[in-house]
């Protein structure tokens, strides 16, 4: 089983529009409504897989209340900690015409110090029957930048290998306690390091920094363009396919599911990469975070083109 952590996950809307227009009524052409949030989305896309996985994190309100019981009817295994707080709400613009997508989050919510006592006591009684462990997304009010930190130093005890998937101050907390992987994307490791990373060549510097200080997996995502991708022995830039995207959102955590997948079979480095990859793209063909076709995306990886850099 691999345990995801998620500790501010959404109640997801999307809303599917033929031309979005500002300043005017627009007419919904679709509306799709799902439990999300980056550790949700990996438990789903790994369960794709055929990897059993538990999800954890906070839950409260109404929205927490249907979000529960959406990861239930998905069989999706998970014990979310009930919270006095609303669990916010996301909303996702698609706009056909111009093959765009606009995301609206609400600010995350407020956890109390029971409800957080309330959550490590179930990652402590979880994490040792676990065999990985992901820690994707932002962190809500009333918990501590290093929450990650403290995570993956007590994963580490027990020799449960982590992917950190952050950034920001949680990111640079979490790197000092060493997962085995991280998976920031672009902008939350140049909001982390205060600088831009406007080049292959620097983002490869980055990436050789994180590998030297212990890291055994560092993998930038960068959106269409794919990710750079290391390890101790190579470092890759991985092109995905071209596809008509139609709605990117969860692509991030898809592949996150696919290195994660790829790493607990312990596949080759270069088919865990475009598996990873195909994953990501294989979700955006479709209109739901964390959703995508297996057959899709085993036929995907034969079309991720690798470059050692």
């Amino acid at each position: 089983m691999i345990l995801n952590v998620g500790l501010n996950p959404v109640w997801q809307k999307t809303l599917e529009i033929d031309n979005l227009k500002l300043d005017s009524v627009n007419r919904v052409k679709n509306v799709i409504e799902m439990a999300s949030g980056k550790g949700i989305n990996v438990a789903r896309s790994l369960k794709i897989l055929g990897e059993s996985s538990f999800a954890i994190g906070f839950a409260g309100g109404t929205n927490g209340s249907i979000l529960v019981d959406y990861l239930r009817n998905e069989k999706i295994s998970h014990n979310f900690v009930k919270t006095i707080a609303n669990t916010r709400m996301a909303i996702t613009l698609v706009d056909e015409k111009a093959h765009s997508c606009t995301e609206i989050v609400e600010p995350a919510t407020n956890i109390t110090t029971e409800e957080k006592d309330r959550f490590f006591k179930i990652f402590n009684e979880t994490i040792s029957r676990t065999k990985m462990l992901t820690l994707s997304g932002t962190i809500p009010k009333g918990i501590s930048d290093n929450i990650y930190f403290d995570l993956i130093r007590k994963a580490s005890t027990y020799g449960i290998k982590t992917i950190l998937d952050t950034g920001g101050k949680t990111l640079a907390f979490g790197i000092k306690a060493k997962p085995y992987m991280i998976k920031p994307n672009l902008l939350e490791l140049e909001m982390m390091l205060e600088c831009k990373l406007n080049t292959v060549s620097l983002i490869k510097t980055a990436v050789r920094k994180f590998l030297s200080i212990g890291i055994e997996w560092v993998a930038i995502s960068l959106g269409k363009k794919g990710a750079i991708v290391g390890n101790k022995d190579k470092i890759w830039h991985a092109i995905p396919p071209k596809i008509d995207a139609i709605n990117p959102i969860g692509s991030g955590d898809a592949m996150t599911a696919g290195f994660v997948y790829g790493l607990s079979k312990n596949n080759r480095p270069e088919d865990i990469i475009k598996l990873g990859i195909a994953c990501g793209s294989a979700n955006a063909l479709i209109s739901g975070p964390g959703i995508f076709d297996i057959n899709e995306a085993h036929k995907l990886t034969k079309r991720v083109h690798l470059i050692l850099l």
